[in-house]
């Protein structure tokens, strides 16, 4: 027997509207991916050329690999936060954005802790020619991975806001670590370290959006989740 039935829905443009506020966030973060690559490799080459493109490569591959694990955590705890955001249960929500949290830390410095102690077998994954390109590379991982340890608890951070319907600081969170304080710390950082301020700008990004993160949420503790 035949059970499937068209039926005329009713459109609802304010829940439409709802869903695309909450959702842009998520929309921020991977337009921006393109946006901070453009940025960087502009930055990159205006200090050191072609050298530092191929460089630059070789980290934004590594980066978006631990980003990606980073957000398939955030990913992870989003259906259970808003399932318990709908019912009230505020104990099971804190405790998932608290496993998520550490979770992303342990990542975080597992991630750095390798780009610290083998950046070089990393490298030679891409390039096991140029000496010059190795130890430009290498230095870039070193500095650059530092942002891994604050990367991922943003991005849980933002899962969260989501779960709980704060668009508005779901978004700023997103244009913070994803476009403003990259393009301000591309702006400001190389003059003063060069290169090496290049490499550091994610860490630079990601911790003035921690920062405000967690005051936003030391701010509005009380009734954050209510």
């Amino acid at each position: 027997m035949n059970t499937i039935k068209l039926v005329k829905i009713k459109s609802d443009f304010s829940l439409s509207i709802r869903i695309i506020r909450n959702g842009m966030a998520s929309f921020i973060l991977e337009v921006s991916g393109a946006i901070v690559i453009f940025a960087f490799n502009k930055a990159v080459f205006s200090l050191i050329g072609d050298i530092g493109l191929s460089a630059y490569s070789i980290i934004a591959n590594i980066n978006l690999i631990c980003a990606a694990i980073f957000t398939g955590v955030a990913q992870a705890i989003q259906p259970i936060i808003s399932i318990n955001f709908g019912g009230k249960k505020t104990d099971r929500i804190n405790k998932s954005i608290k496993y998520a949290i550490i979770t992303s830390i342990v990542l975080g410095i597992s991630f750095y802790i390798i780009g610290l102690i083998i950046p070089k077998p990393i490298v030679l994954i891409f390039n096991r020619d140029n000496i010059e390109l190795m130890k430009i590379t290498v230095n870039g991982i070193r500095l650059y991975f530092i942002a891994f340890l604050f990367m991922g608890v943003n991005i849980s951070l933002v899962s969260y806001f989501q779960s709980i319907e704060k668009a508005k600081i779901s978004i700023f969170s997103s244009l913070s670590r994803g476009i403003i304080f990259i393009l301000i710390g591309l702006f400001l950082l190389p003059k003063v370290f060069s290169i090496n301020g290049v490499w550091l700008t994610a860490t630079f990004a990601e911790v003035i959006t921690l920062i405000i993160n967690l005051a936003y949420v030391f701010i509005n503790r009380k009734h954050l989740i209510n």
